[in-house]
């Protein structure tokens, strides 16, 4: 009944259940009940320990801010460990694996569809533990031992002051993603003018169905409203737009980006077809990629354009090199950096969610395997290619 397969009726003979016409389709279109599910907002609150970044429940750690360890601090003798980390290995992906192992602690029949970070905070907080002798009451299972050694070292110095305790995740760095192996890339895959890459853009903004999400290192509005019709085409349609830009090169730069993403925004909100579907975000990712990622006007294909133009201040007039990438394996990869890009920056960011969620969704599709590599070069990896240090498949895998 639940589900709306079953329905309780009254007849001259009595109430009885029965069978609704969704039941009947049920029964006659699968050889088993399908799993009905829905969606549901639920809160998740968990600690993440800074040396090889697991997650514990509020059950397995109680957090404690800086007042409340101040408090403490004047009737006991408090050590403090502050982990030497810019949490460089906190990534949405790994976020995501950290709530879906909490969210099967808490509720072992629900899965994790996505993480709102819009709506999520990150913030440093102390833990408490105590030790007793040898003994460390408190320490959860399965906390790592870099964790057990700072505190051990922390109780054995003499002084209350700060232990500094460098952490792992610091030395992770994933510069370049791993090859993916793909079906040969189509010659007109490959974008070379300007005219063409216009005819690109204008194709993607007419095809869409869903979401564009479009990096673009410099803005102009002057830009934008030259292709305002194709972008009011595609919001008709219920297009969710977002437009990124991460020019950084030093303050006038960056600010001078920051006022054309408010004037676009200003000719967005005068328009009530644009106002609802379009947004330039606020926030300088601090990087000069240059891609575009939408769907195919199916909600399960996806493509990804990437290269040296930039979709929202070109005049599409100059020579510029792109690629259109349309394996889901290699489209998840771009969205899955373009989220972590997003996230490093802005971590309350739906943005970095929904590139996460679509990367998740991608990784799940059937897929082909062919002869060529593809290769996202990503950070200081395009130094480690220039220098000839970067790997490079034989000529007939490129």
């Amino acid at each position: 009944m639940r589900v709306g397969w079953v329905e309780l009726a009254a007849t001259p003979r009595g109430v009885s259940f029965r069978t609704t016409e969704a039941g009947h389709a049920a029964v006659t279109d699968f050889d088993s009940l399908p799993v009905i599910t829905r969606q549901v907002s639920r809160r998740l609150s968990f600690i993440i320990e800074p040396f090889r970044l697991r997650a514990f429940s509020l059950r397995d750690i109680k957090p404690y801010r800086a007042g409340e360890i101040e408090t403490l601090g004047a009737e006991h003798d408090v050590r403090r460990i502050r982990i030497g980390t810019s949490w460089a290995g906190l990534t949405t992906l790994h976020l995501h694996d950290l709530a879906d192992r909490i969210l099967a602690d808490v509720a072992g029949d629900e899965d994790l569809s996505s993480i709102d970070f819009k709506g999520s905070t990150l913030r440093d907080e102390f833990a408490l533990f105590t030790l007793i002798g040898k003994k460390i009451k408190g320490l959860p299972d399965g906390a790592p031992p870099e964790l057990q050694q700072a505190i051990q070292r922390a109780a054995a110095g003499t002084k209350r002051g700060a232990v500094i305790a460098r952490s792992r995740s610091e030395e992770s760095s994933t510069a370049t993603s791993g090859a993916i192996r793909v079906p040969d890339i189509d010659r007109n895959d490959l974008v070379l003018s300007g005219p063409d890459h216009a005819q690109l853009f204008a194709g993607i903004l007419k095809q869409a169905r869903y979401r564009i999400i479009i990096h673009s290192t410099f803005l102009s509005a002057a830009a934008f409203e030259g292709l305002q019709d194709e972008f009011r085409h595609a919001a008709r349609k219920g297009v969710q737009i977002d437009i990124l830009w991460g020019a950084a090169r030093d303050e006038r730069t960056t600010t001078q980006n920051l006022n054309e993403a408010i004037a676009i925004n200003q000719l967005v909100q005068r328009d009530p077809v644009l106002r609802a579907r379009v947004r330039a975000q606020m926030q300088c990712t601090r990087s000069h990629a240059k891609l575009v990622i939408t769907d195919v006007g199916r909600a399960d294909r996806y493509l990804a354009v990437v290269g040296s133009c930039n979709w929202l201040s070109a005049r599409f007039t100059r020579v510029e090199t792109s690629v259109v990438l349309r394996h889901p394996i290699a489209v998840a990869q771009v969205a899955q950096d373009l989220a972590e890009l997003v996230f490093a920056n802005v971590q309350t960011s739906d943005v970095a969610g929904d590139l996460n969620r679509l990367a998740r969704q991608l990784r799940r599709l059937p897929t082909d395997k062919g002869r060529s590599l593809v290769r996202i070069v990503v950070g200081d990896a395009h130094g480690e290619l220039s220098s000839g240090q970067g790997h490079c498949p034989p000529p007939n895998q490129r």
